[in-house]
């Protein structure tokens, strides 16, 4: 993209322009840290104690908000809410490359495949018989399509993905490296002290607008879909198995966990490594906390949290043989007795 002004980064950033810029005012290449930016960059301050970096930047524009405008020696431009000002402007200046129509000759497509154009597949992938895959969507090396897979108009999928049969995504979702969608979930029924495995038919849906981190895992349900809202966005490492459904603009961080068939509502925080009990339902705007287990049904908006901090190991051991003693110094306290 070409550089940007003064005046349309604050135009895209919704911020302010002390005064109108001179003629001779930088133009914006590109984005940095307060500490790495130079002339043709802009960069945002949104923390106090980030406050000496601010001040000694090099940047030519800086996203702040008011109170700190005393402080920068760039061109500031003032915004309610910089972090997301500076989102805008990465936007703007990083867009997604056009996809022009390709198919590496190394890629194997079924010939009952719909691709429509334009879309890219690069070398390795295998795309089953029964796909479809809309315009405008690009497909990085060695992925793979499973039979009769959906993937939207504009989709992304980095290099490793794998989509299972029954997987259907909508338009403008990005996946990872190496994420797995679609596959049986951890589902067996015991029969004479052996396991014997629930075979799973349902399906993966995912809807517009979703992100989806490297090396995450989501199950199809056993018998009727797991679901995907829209506009979900799921980090790295992340477990969701079968049947769960997820609300539209849920964030759900690294590492954390969500067992079958629990039920998550919109706009939800789940922290990284938190976990989520299987049949447990979320409620809209519920926020779990890191290393948090929602072990039952949260049904208030608001934030919650489980475990115990960090301390030294010799504390933590008094603490928890104390612990099992927990039960019997309540009983004696109800008596009247003396732990």
């Amino acid at each position: 993209m070409a550089p940007l002004t003064l005046a349309r980064l604050a135009e895209l950033a919704g911020a302010a322009l002390p005064t109108p810029p001179p003629a001779s005012a930088p133009r914006i290449e590109r984005a940095a840290s307060l500490g790495e930016a130079d002339a043709a960059a802009v960069s945002f301050y949104s923390h106090p104690r980030h406050r000496d970096a601010l001040r000694r930047t090099r940047a030519g524009a800086v996203l702040l908000p008011a109170a700190a405008a005393a402080d920068c020696p760039a061109v500031p431009l003032v915004c309610d809410d910089p972090h997301l000002a500076m989102a805008r402007v990465l936007q703007a200046l990083h867009p997604p490359a056009p996809v022009a129509h390709f198919v590496h000759p190394d890629a194997a497509v079924d010939p009952a495949a719909a691709l429509a154009e334009p879309v890219r597949v690069e070398a390795g992938c295998v795309i089953g018989a029964g796909c479809a895959i809309g315009a405008g969507s690009a497909l990085g090396a060695h992925c793979v399509l499973g039979e009769g897979v959906a993937l939207g108009a504009d989709c992304r999928l980095h290099p490793r993905v794998t989509l299972l049969p029954g997987a259907r995504l909508g338009d403008r979702v990005e996946v990872w490296p190496g994420a797995v969608l679609g596959a049986d979930g951890f589902g067996y029924a015991e029969q004479d002290r052996a396991w014997l495995k629930l075979r799973h038919r349902g399906g993966l849906v995912v809807g517009d607008d979703c992100e989806i981190g490297a090396n995450t895992t989501i199950d199809r349900g056993m018998l009727d879909d797991t679901v995907i809202g829209r506009g979900v966005k799921i980090d790295n490492q992340v477990q969701i198995a079968h049947n769960v459904r997820i609300g539209d603009h849920t964030a759900i961080a690294g590492c954390a966990g969500i067992a079958g068939s629990a039920r998550i509502g919109r706009h939800c925080r789940i922290g990284g490594g938190a976990g989520v009990q299987g049949h447990v339902e979320l409620a809209d705007g519920v926020i779990i906390t890191g290393m948090s287990k929602a072990a039952q049904s949260l049904r208030r908006p608001g934030a919650y949290s489980s475990g115990t901090a960090v301390q030294d190991n010799a504390g933590w051991l008094r603490n928890a043989a104390r612990f099992k003693r927990l039960d019997d110094i309540v009983r004696a306290l109800r008596r009247g007795d003396r732990p």
